[in-house]
């Protein structure tokens, strides 16, 4: 029902303005952001309904309202700068003056700080991802924007989780009320206004698609103790693995419950590279209280059935 939804739009803003009367504005900052679309049954245009709306990677399915404001925001209007909901963890962090976790930690972060585009500096090369999976064959798939070209956007529909399944490429226009306004051609023919932003936005998409996964792998390492032992917190995970001479990709480490289970890591190995496995290298950061090594060379390795 359009109308309740709007009242309770309302009722959420009243809400909202109570809540932001009793906070300390003055070293506060108030970050809003919408949920991933508007629901089909009360979205209104230029978004398009039901099939452009949440649960669609169209505009009206993952473009939302995203606004800041505080002692950390120095800049005032719009910016057409590219930013994704997961950029606000390292936001956050680091407005908290919270280092952000890295690779050499043994952490991935595919979260980007937009604290330069508030304070009006941002220099960044930006691009937003999004991925909807396992509902629909026919609407799946990856959608993709970068700041070089910020009027194109590129679908492509496609098991984001098979990297053998091969992509059907759609590529839009976007108009000024921040929608698709226009099919493009794709592929692009020579000349196309398009042509450079399709074949970055497709060479981008295929940067992403999944290696292909051979084995499953139980890794079981020495049982050394100390500082340069393997890390007895099951939450530190490596930040390589090497199977003979191949890079491995990290699933799991056991928990400590039981003290055997701490030597032992679960990885999967490329389709490059198959049994009898040889050797194995595992790789810890080092030990942040004393400095040492922490790296090991597999006493057994086991092939998942």
């Amino acid at each position: 029902d359009k109308d309740y939804y709007v009242k309770m739009l309302e009722a959420l803003d009243h809400e909202i303005g109570r809540l932001l009367a009793s906070v300390d504005l003055s070293k506060t900052n108030i970050i809003v952001v919408g949920d991933n679309g508007t629901p089909g049954q009360v979205d209104q245009a230029p978004a398009g309904g039901i099939a452009n709306a949440k649960g669609s990677l169209n505009e009206g399915g993952i473009h939302v309202p995203f606004f800041a404001t505080g002692p950390d925001v120095t800049v005032t209007g719009t910016t057409d700068k590219l930013v994704h909901v997961v950029d606000l963890f390292a936001t956050i962090l680091e407005l908290s003056n919270v280092n952000v976790p890295n690779a050499t930690q043994g952490v991935e972060i595919h979260s980007q700080s937009i604290l330069p585009i508030f304070r009006g500096n941002d220099m960044a090369d930006r691009c937003v991802i999004a991925e909807k999976f396992g509902l629909n064959a026919t609407t799946d798939g990856r959608a993709l924007m970068m700041d070089d070209w910020p009027q194109y956007k590129l679908i492509s529909i496609q098991d984001v989780t098979d990297a053998s399944d091969t992509p059907t490429y759609q590529m839009y226009e976007i108009g000024s009320n921040g929608v698709e306004s226009s099919t493009l051609t794709t592929p692009p023919n020579p000349g196309d206004p398009h042509e450079a932003a399709y074949n970055a936005l497709v060479a981008k998409d295929q940067s992403l698609v999944p290696s292909a996964v051979g084995d499953t792998l139980y890794l079981q390492l020495p049982t050394s103790t100390g500082p340069s032992g393997v890390p007895n917190n099951a939450n530190v995970i490596p930040v390589s693995i090497t199977v003979d001479g191949v890079t491995a990709t990290f699933v799991d480490r056991f928990d400590q419950t039981d003290a055997y289970d701490r030597y032992w890591v679960k990885c999967t190995v490329p389709t490059t590279v198959s049994a009898p496995y040889t050797t194995a290298t595992v790789t810890f950061p080092d030990n942040p209280n004393t400095g040492d090594a922490r790296s090991f060379t597999a006493t057994s390795i086991f092939v998942a059935p």
